[in-house]
């Protein structure tokens, strides 16, 4: 019997110093090498320091890829781990023969340390490989090889490590030796030659005298003994190793597997006739074993998990528990805009994938599982994928501990994506997954049907090796997310989850919620939102062919869908089977307790619906505790708003839950871009003092007393309605003035701190003051601790209504707004103020807006029969309406619109203006859509407060084409006014008016001729948007007559085809250019600066000019580029728009 048997795990260990080794086998890790000169990894287009031998057969290949047979070499390199990094390796076909040597040396490494380690990465695999030595090559003479390794190995790189004890300088020289065929590819990578002891590695085959470093220790009884075949004593040992024999055992499973059959393989080699053996040993009553489906071919086993489905499955399974089975497939997938045209290892070879169309439905899900894996210290696994198409679902990888080795089954999301992460049918994705594990473990690829079938998902070319990696793509990893809820839900749910306990659950969704009439729900995703014009365009051109007729792109916005491009959010979906006061909750993961600075919880929401919900944010203690801290109830526009909150001394581990909470079928609720950050929230821009005051304060020292914030029915000067809930019971800031107050004392509320921009910030609010001795309402800008101004105020008696008020700020520092609030001589008297909003950019112009982000000053007034709304995309009647709006040309821009077809004859919708100072001339310009039999009748009134008088200014009745009219209006008022929008029912029939772009310029309206008050009969309007013929254009009076077109002359058709042709290209990237910048610079770039420029549109490029048409009361826009900006003349050319397909521009 041994009584000591030690043997010590040291890894390349510094040679023993005198006293040093204290003999009791602690291990000492060397530190990771320095880079020297004698280093290569073969990226750089060479092979560095290292050069081919003369004396050889051939020389080493640097390659890329797999070498140029099949079933040998590497497919990747080892510094990169790709097909795209480079190795050497030594090609074996023809014209090479059996014992053709190829060997490749280091420069000369100078005699100057003693202890050196020569370090590399090596790949034999196939069946004819022949011989990889190492030579130590001193004074010109190779000697005989120090390390040396004879056959194929599995299909991975194995690390070689030599420690050198030189006398004199030597270089390093590797041979390759052709073996018995052309499967015989020899391949090195990551050269290096360092000085002191190797680094330490985790595995040792015992094939070179060095013993990877290993000693043996001088405390024990005996030595180990390094042998090569059978040991001298009969019946006992092993007779042939296990890294180039077998062993007897040659595989084996002990223990509960689990009720599911998994594949087993095993390699054999021998070189004598052999039988196989299955052999089960009885455990107990409950101990069944079985085998099934046994196989035997010629040539070594794939490695666990591997495989390129060329020929079958290799080692994986279709498991039972699943809906349906993957497929392996060539070529491209069924149907069209998903799945792959071809695989990835070959292009032309085989791929699994998940095939989407009928019978398959939204969320079933197919499964891959690997064999039994025996874990090590540190695995990757690796695959490609492709997941292209509008719809489609989710690709994820889970890790399953095998039951045998613990007493339940621990199933563990490594790898998860979700929606297109390809952009074609070629582009395949590489991923990869480190698999630190400790117990046996199956790999289960499973696949989730989208929305449509248009969601194919394929996987290729799966790999496990035995190294470190880091998880690819980052989005991918779970861990993430780890102790955050950060999301924007555009590949996964992060880890956050659905409440199992909850009514029903949040839906991931992309673009619109439902139809465009729908009236609920956003239309887009906040994340895409800033640019989600480029987004639309670059991706869109991947999928859709663009109609150009004679130059012309055709309405391409309009065949295009933007949520087939745009990204995800969640949201809760109100229709049926939905009832009022269901409840649907989003579980974050959980989270630590939080910092000492606290933390920003931020997400931003939409709640767009006549019938709105209540949506809720909690945060939950580990005893389910939960703590209301935001909370909304009303129904806001149709975009996403912006909330934050600072969680402070939470001192327990702790979830955030959203809720959302059904309210009626139009309450689709949406969250999205969820940041969960250290430290305090940066102060909100807007506030409707609801629930709190937001990031408001009172000032504390140098004012006279504090705003109140209330409920308007709680107002001590009596009840008056807020502006938000346009209730009694909505809450406002207001002065109190029953307090005893001496008239001129003050009351100042600051907003939030925040960062200066380039082009300045918008405060915008909505005030009320009524009454005879009402004080006075001042803005002032903050900075650095001095409050200059005041930039904007109003005294007195404003009437007892809401008004709108804004103001444009610009700072070079942080900056806060101070609202200085001081008390009139009344007490009865009300001054409030609600609905703040502090933009990041300059005020639009009094009378402009295009409604895409919001109403302006534009508001519905009591006292009519129904409202205008701010809508989008085709309005909900058909036959009537506009089907985009004017701004932007698509369904995804806003305008303001009434539906007057279930009214009353005589029933009336009024839209009235912020209140607009008086002038002795300014135009007024806006377009409006009467489209559909029985449209009503369109007023433009002017409204003079101060007296009540109201003056037709404008009006149009009837019918005038599923297209946008365009009409600018003279106004004069010696007295304050607004502009009134006023539609009348005339027919009770289905049909729709609806009004864009409104404007309103200093100066008279452009004209020849001298203006009068305009009739029904007499409408100056904007001509349509049609290509023209090149020629002068003029603008014609009332009655006048068209004069004939002065065509151009004196060009060559040659020299007019080439214009066309540089035109068409001009066009298409004016279009995109004007897009982009319409989103960027909405309100900069349009503005009306003076009477000549009717509409700017682009910077920096030729403006789009509208010129004027009257032609028997049929009214079209036109835009015409020209490099001035000096006035267009008109086109009366009535043709209907759809014959009208020709191009039109200016040259010089």
């Amino acid at each position: 019997m041994l009584t000591i048997l030690e043997l010590l795990f040291l890894f390349c260990l510094p040679l023993p110093e005198a006293g040093a080794h204290s003999g009791t086998g602690e291990v000492v890790i060397s530190v990771p090498p320095p880079t020297t000169q004698w280093d290569c990894d073969f990226e750089q287009n060479d092979i560095c320091n290292y050069i081919q031998a003369k004396d050889d057969w051939f020389d080493w290949t640097r390659n890329a890829g797999g070498t140029g047979s099949t079933d040998t070499g590497p497919s990747k390199d080892h510094t990169l781990g790709t097909d795209q990094g480079y190795y050497i390796y030594t090609e074996a076909s023809s014209p090479r023969y059996k014992g053709d040597d190829a060997r490749i040396e280091s420069a000369n490494v100078p005699f100057s340390y003693p202890t050196m380690c020569i370090d590399f990465w090596y790949h034999m695999y196939g069946d004819g490989i022949g011989t990889l030595n190492v030579y130590i090559k001193i004074a010109g003479q190779l000697g005989t090889p120090v390390w040396q390794r004879i056959g194929t190995r599995k299909d991975r790189w194995y690390r070689g490590q030599i420690l050198h004890l030189p006398n004199d300088d030597f270089q390093v020289s590797y041979e390759g030796v052709v073996g018995d065929s052309y499967l015989g590819d020899i391949a090195l990578d990551d050269l290096s030659i360092y000085y002191g002891n190797c680094e330490g590695t985790q595995s040792c085959e015992f094939q070179d005298s060095t013993l990877c470093g290993y000693i043996q220790d001088d405390t024990d009884d005996f030595e180990w003994t390094v042998l090569s075949g059978a040991t001298p004593t009969n019946n006992t040992g092993p007779t042939v190793d296990v890294s180039y024999g077998t062993d007897y055992d040659l595989w084996s499973r002990t223990g509960n597997q689990g009720d599911t059959w998994f594949t087993g393989f095993v390699t054999v080699h021998s070189t004598t006739p052999y039988q196989l053996v299955f052999e089960a040993t009885i455990g107990g009553d409950t101990s069944d074993i079985a085998i099934d489906d046994v196989n035997y071919r010629a040539g070594k086993c794939d490695p666990p998990g591997e495989c390129d489905f060329e020929d079958d499955m290799c080692t994986w399974l279709q498991p039972q528990d699943d809906d349906f089975d993957w497929t392996r497939f060539t070529g491209s997938t069924a149907s069209l805009y998903t799945g792959p045209s071809g695989d990835h290892t070959t292009g032309s070879g085989y791929y699994m994938y998940t095939e989407s169309s009928d019978p398959r439905v939204f969320g079933e899900k197919a499964r891959l599982s690997s064999p039994v894996i025996t874990p090590t210290s540190n695995q990757c696994f690796s695959f490609w994928y492709h997941m292209w198409g509008n719809d489609t679902g989710d690709l994820s990888v889970y890790v399953m501990n095998v039951p045998g080795d613990v007493e339940y089954t621990i199933r563990t999301l490594r790898w998860s994506l979700s929606g297109q992460q390809s952009v074609n049918g070629t582009d395949w994705k590489f991923a990869q997954i480190g698999l630190p594990e400790t117990q046996h473990f199956q790999i289960y690829i499973e696949g989730v049907i989208g929305r449509s079938y248009t969601s194919d998902v394929a996987v290729d070319d799966i790999f496990l090796e035995e190294l470190y990696c880091e998880t690819l793509p980052v989005e991918a990893d779970p861990d993430t997310y780890k102790d955050n809820c950060t999301c924007d839900f555009e590949s996964v749910l992060c880890l956050w989850e659905q409440d199992i306990n909850d009514d029903f659950d949040w839906t991931r969704n992309r673009g619109s919620a439902g139809p465009d009439w729908d009236g609920t729900g956003p239309g887009w995703d906040h994340t895409s939102q800033d640019d989600g014009v480029l987004r639309y365009f670059g991706e869109a051109l991947l999928r859709h062919q663009w109609v150009v007729a004679e130059c012309l792109l055709v309405d391409p916005l309009s065949n295009l869908d933007v949520g087939d491009v745009l990204g995800y959010y969640m949201y809760t979906e109100a229709s049926l089977p939905r009832t009022p006061g269901e409840v649907s909750r989003l579980l974050s993961v959980q989270l630590p307790p939080t910092d000492p600075g606290g933390n920003c919880f931020e997400v931003w929401y939409h709640m767009y619906g006549s019938s709105m919900g209540t949506l809720n944010i909690y945060w939950s203690d580990l005893q389910g505790t939960e703590t209301l801290f935001w909370k909304n109830d009303i129904a806001r526009d149709d975009m996403w708003i912006l909330t934050r909150k600072t969680l402070t001394n939470i001192n327990t581990k702790f979830q955030i839950i959203i809720e959302g909470i059904i309210g009626g079928e139009l309450s689709d609720m949406a969250i999205d871009d969820v940041l969960y950050t250290p430290g305090e929230c940066a102060d909100l821009r807007t506030c409707d003092f609801e629930y709190d005051m937001c990031d408001f304060t009172q000032e504390s020292r140098t004012d006279d007393f504090d705003w109140e914030r209330s409920m308007g029915k709680d107002i001590a000067t009596g009840p008056i309605s807020d502006k938000t809930r346009q209730t009694t019971t909505g809450y406002l800031m207001y002065l109190n003035p029953t307090t005893p107050h001496a008239a001129g004392v003050r009351a100042v509320l600051y907003s939030g701190s925040y960062e200066p921009t380039l082009t300045g910030n918008c405060v915008k609010f909505w005030y009320y003051m009524s009454g005879s001795g009402a004080g006075t309402l001042a803005i002032w800008r903050s900075m650095g601790g001095v409050s200059d101004g005041p930039l904007w105020s109003r005294s007195g008696d404003q009437g007892a209504l809401w008004r709108y008020g804004y103001i444009s700020i610009t700072a070079n520092d942080d900056f806060r707004v101070a609202i200085e609030g001081t008390v009139g001589s009344a007490t009865t008297d009300t001054i409030a103020i609600d609905d703040i909003d502090i933009t990041m950019e300059p005020c639009d112009p009094p009378g402009y807006c295009d409604f895409d982000d919001g109403r302006c000053g534009w508001v519905n007034v009591g006292g009519d029969d129904f409202d205008w709304l701010r809508f989008r995309g085709h309005t909900p009647s058909v036959g009537t309406g506009p089907t985009y709006d004017h701004t932007t040309g698509t369904k995804y821009g806003f305008y303001m619109f009434v539906e007057i077809g279930n009214l009353t004859k005589g029933d009336v919708g009024w839209l009235n203006s912020e209140h607009l100072d008086s002038t002795t001339g300014s135009c007024f310009m806006f377009y409006y859509h009467m489209y559909g039999y029985g449209v009503g009748t369109l007023n433009v009134n002017k409204l003079e407060p101060s007296n009540g008088n109201k003056t037709l200014l404008y009006t149009k009745s009837g019918d005038h084409g599923d297209i946008w009219h365009g009409a600018q209006i003279d106004v004069n008022s010696t007295t304050e006014y607004q502009i009134q929008l006023e539609v009348m029912e005339d027919f009770v029939y289905p049909s729709e008016i609806a009004i864009d772009d409104t404007a309103l310029v200093t100066g008279l309206c452009p004209s020849t001729t001298t203006r009068q008050p305009q009739t029904s009969d007499e409408i100056t309007t904007l001509t349509s948007r049609h290509p023209q013929t090149s020629k002068e254009i003029t603008t014609l009076p009332n009655n006048s007559t068209t004069q004939p077109p002065q065509t151009s002359v004196g060009i060559t058709d040659g020299v007019i085809i080439a214009i066309i042709a540089v035109v068409c290209i001009l066009q298409f990237l004016l279009l995109i250019t004007y897009l982009y910048v319409k989103k960027r610079q909405q309100q900069q770039q349009k503005k009306f600066s003076d009477v000549n420029v009717v509409y700017q549109a682009l910077s920096g490029i030729d403006n789009p000019v509208y010129g004027l048409e009257e032609v028997d009361g049929d009214v079209h826009d036109q835009t015409v580029y020209t490099i001035g900006g000096s006035l267009p003349t008109v086109d009366n050319d009535t043709e209907p728009r759809a014959n009208r397909d020709s191009l039109a521009f200016t040259y010089i």
